[in-house]
């Protein structure tokens, strides 16, 4: 009789805890998706249109980095079409195209950020 009331105040204590845990991260989850729909909104809204001059910062071995220019010619939901003006100071290579000026490459909205000229 012992051992069965030992299981259960075992059983109740260790549930005790899992819906609020549950909560928690459900509450975290939604937080995160917030979060994304804000940083895909802004995104869109900034360098989501044509004519906007965008940037794009990309590492070169361990702590380079080096800042690629271009403008953006066309927009299709989360990816835009970038005209490259300045390729940056070492050679890159973006989703397969070779950063050159006057290439022209699609890419995730996100990934740029708006500068001036």
């Amino acid at each position: 009789m012992r051992a069965w009331l030992f299981f259960m105040g075992l059983l109740a204590a260790g549930c005790s805890s899992w819906p609020w845990d549950r909560h928690d991260r459900t509450v975290e989850a939604l937080e995160r998706a917030r979060v994304q729909d804000r940083v895909r909104y802004l995104a869109q809204a900034a360098v989501g249109r044509p004519g906007a001059y965008v940037c794009r910062e990309l590492s070169e071995g361990i702590a380079e980095t080096d800042w690629i220019r271009g403008t953006v010619m066309q927009a299709d939901g989360e990816r835009i079409r970038v005209k490259i003006s300045d390729p940056g100071r070492y050679p890159h290579q973006v989703n397969g195209t070779e950063i050159a000026e006057g290439a022209l490459l699609w890419d995730d909205d996100t990934a740029w950020i708006p500068c001036v000229k």
